[in-house]
């Protein structure tokens, strides 16, 4: 009851305040958003606002038929209130390098496979589902493919490796290529690129715009028990 009253009453009275009252009082002024109160948790969408911990959040949701990342930034107020202090949608491409009519159904020597870190495979779209997003890694800008911030994700898939027909590595001039595996592919991000392709990240139209996705998602990370998540959908 003691807390209560230190929180909630006026101690020497020992009555309710008005709600107009507390719009002095650090901590309060959260009671008045319409997406943060006593009631509200993870901006009143506890399905898709995930935060286990209570801290602030970074939603995204990857549009990518609408080729739309819409960035939603939650904040934790003093004493666990949250709201969305910060929302912005920027543009997000996911045109994959070499893809011939959106398929790899029949690979041949016109559409060359990438290799990877040990396989030659077929780059993928950025897969759907729900990912965790890392730390953002800063680049030196020398590789313009890559711009000067990379997103990293969590998000990963089973995709098929090749092989050429005669055994050994694909070239410009193998016969056609055979499957000899699957492999489970990761390092989808987010970054900006030159090029209006990409290995199966998601490119951000501009650098500015990825410095920003950065930015937020870093800030969410580094409060305490922070967090950053998207979801990718067609």
């Amino acid at each position: 009851m003691n807390n209560s009253c230190r929180r909630t009453c006026r101690k020497s009275s020992k009555r309710w305040l008005p709600l107009a009252a507390f719009r002095g009082i650090p901590g309060r002024r959260p009671l008045r958003q319409p997406n943060a109160n006593l009631y509200h948790y993870a901006g009143n969408n506890p399905v898709r606002y995930v935060d286990p911990d209570g801290n602030d959040i970074l939603y995204a949701e990857f549009n990518k038929t609408k080729n739309e990342l819409k960035l939603s930034y939650i904040t934790e107020y003093p004493g666990g209130y949250k709201r969305i202090t910060y929302e912005t949608t920027i543009t997000v491409t996911n045109n994959v390098r070499n893809e011939l009519n959106g398929t790899r159904t029949n690979p041949d020597v016109t559409t060359m496979p990438s290799k990877g870190e040990s396989n030659w495979y077929y780059p993928r779209q950025f897969p759907n589902g729900f990912w965790s997003i890392g730390k953002s890694v800063p680049k030196d800008g020398s590789n313009t493919y890559l711009g000067t911030v990379f997103i990293p994700t969590d998000a990963h898939q089973e995709v098929s490796v090749y092989g050429s027909a005669k055994n050994e590595m694909p070239d410009a001039s193998s016969e056609g290529f055979c499957a000899t595996g699957t492999q489970d592919d990761t390092g989808y991000g987010f970054h900006y690129s030159s090029s209006s392709t990409t290995l199966g990240c998601g490119r951000v139209n501009s650098q500015e715009e990825a410095t920003e996705f950065a930015t937020l998602s870093d800030k969410a990370l580094n409060s305490t028990n922070g967090a950053s998540y998207i979801f990718v959908h067609e």
